[in-house]
This record gives structure tokens, C-alpha cells and sequence, in this order.
């Protein structure tokens, strides 16, 4: 089964056409042996490892990840308890796939958080604000 997800539709804005030829072997990743990307790859993971370092107690939802159905099953049961941590949680919903770094659900109550990794140069002066305060790098 062939799927949409962020991946893919961010691929299929930038060319149509990738869309077509994405995971198909014949037609290879040519970037999946840079070593660049592969290290930039690695500070990715690290940092979400860190954010989930935060939630002791979160359970990750693993399996081959094109496996999309046994991912978005393994998530449905698990949200079934009144308060769980997943990471990695993946939703299945009329051909649209989509996973979440961190999902916190607390009764009714769902929280999502998204890790994002930014690079920066400590010569620079870096302010970051949002909602709980301000942080100085």
C-alpha cells in the first residue's frame, strides 16, 4: 500500500514526479550513502532521544516502518489506556500516514510534541521566544 506522508508530500512539493519513483528500487537514493547527510541524520536522532529522555516512562511504537497498518494498530491499542506516553505514535486514516515524535495523553487529553533540531553558531547572539519564556543561547 502506497501512502501519503509528511515525507512524501513534502518530496511531491518540490517534483511531482518523485512521488512516482520514491522507494522504488530500480531508481535509488543516490543521497542515502552521503556521509553528510548521514551524520546530520544521527545529530537528528540524538536530540529526539534526548527529548524523550523527559518522558521516562513513554513507550515507543516500533516495527518496520512501512509497515504503516501494524504501526497505526500498535498505537490504537496502546491509546486505549486512560494516561500513556508514546513516541513515535502513527496514525492511519484513508491513505494518509502520519507518526509524532512524542504523544502525551492524559484522559481525554492529548498532547503533541514535535522535536526539531536546529544547528548554531555560539558566535552569534540567538534569542528564542515562545510562550513560556525566553531562551538565550
Amino acid at each position: 500500500m502506497r501512502v501519503l506522508t509528511k515525507s512524501r508530500f513534502k518530496l511531491g512539493l518540490e517534483c511531482p514526479n518523485k512521488l512516482f519513483y520514491t522507494r522504488k528500487v530500480e531508481y535509488s537514493n543516490q543521497k542515502t550513502d552521503d556521509t553528510f547527510l548521514q551524520a546530520l541524520a544521527q545529530g537528528v536522532f540524538q536530540v529526539e532521544e534526548l527529548a524523550r529522555m523527559h518522558y521516562p516512562n513513554g513507550v515507543l511504537i516500533e516495527g518496520n516502518d512501512w509497515d504503516y497498518e501494524r504501526l497505526a494498530e500498535q498505537t490504537k491499542i496502546l491509546l486505549l489506556q486512560e494516561d500513556i506516553i508514546l513516541f513515535e505514535a502513527a496514525f492511519l486514516i484513508d491513505n494518509l500516514f502520519m507518526r509524532t515524535d512524542i504523544l502525551i495523553k492524559h484522559g481525554s487529553n492529548i498532547k503533541l510534541i514535535e522535536v526539531k533540531a536546529k544547528s548554531y553558531s555560539p558566535s552569534n547572539d540567538y534569542t528564542f521566544i515562545g510562550k513560556k519564556g525566553i531562551i538565550f543561547l
